[in-house]
């Protein structure tokens, strides 16, 4: 068990091997026989069930029979295959927390010490993992929905109103109004350093005004407001 510096989350080292499920020299020094990795994922939670039945007795030719039924002839040290074990152990830890408990991706990582650069890493080269890991994500969402729809069919004024105000429809949608804009706060905000900036940036060097009517300033202006 290892425990994170920042976070103190335990983290769980995954069980190793028994010696008839380790990998063994293959037909040529190049090739080694080793367990297929769903196989090697279901050991653990088979052995405990195993245990509990009361048959210890029969885990060694178990494991050795398993071996001859899920193993295969790979090359030796195939990174590939390493990290694909890596990443269906990151998935199986994160599913459950993202489509169950509705955490995000980022949440996620931080619960089960999974490195969430790591995760972005495999969602960048296995348009196959991002997509499964979106699949959880909405998941957690449509549960999170479903909580507060209980909420409010059991009378939750607060759940009620959540639930009317991002129904799309516009007669519960906030309108603002215009006395309710507050300037210093408009011009305090980032979208207005961004428009700022874009302005500026429109306008080019040596330009002070947007309104002089000497020079293309506002058809400029006009322009990169219209993107």
């Amino acid at each position: 068990m290892a425990s994170h510096p920042k976070t103190a989350l335990v983290i769980r080292e995954p069980d190793p091997l028994p010696p008839e499920l380790q990998a063994r020299p293959g037909p040529h020094p190049t090739l080694e026989r080793r367990l297929r990795v769903d196989v090697e994922r279901v050991w653990p939670m088979f052995e405990r069930a195993v245990r509990q039945a009361g048959g210890v007795r029969l885990l060694r030719g178990i494991a050795e029979a398993l071996f001859e039924l899920g193993s295969v002839v790979r090359p030796v040290g195939d990174h590939r295959r390493a990290a694909e074990g890596r990443r269906a152990i990151a998935e199986e830890q994160l599913a459950p927390l993202m489509a169950q408990r509705g955490l995000s991706l980022k949440l996620a990582c931080a619960t089960a010490g999974v490195s969430l650069q790591r995760v972005k890493e495999w969602q960048r080269e296995d348009p196959n993992f991002a997509a499964r890991l979106d699949g959880y994500r909405r998941q957690g969402l449509a549960a999170l929905h479903g909580t507060m729809h209980t909420l409010g069919v059991g009378g939750s004024e607060s759940a009620i109103a959540f639930l009317l105000k991002t129904s799309g429809e516009e007669e519960y949608v906030d309108r603002l109004k215009v006395g309710d804009l507050d300037e210093d706060a408009v011009t305090r905000s980032k979208a207005w350093g961004r428009l700022t900036q874009r302005i500026l940036g429109a306008l080019g060097p040596g330009h002070a005004c947007a309104a002089c009517g000497g020079c293309e300033c506002r058809s400029a202006v006009a322009e990169e407001l219209g993107r």
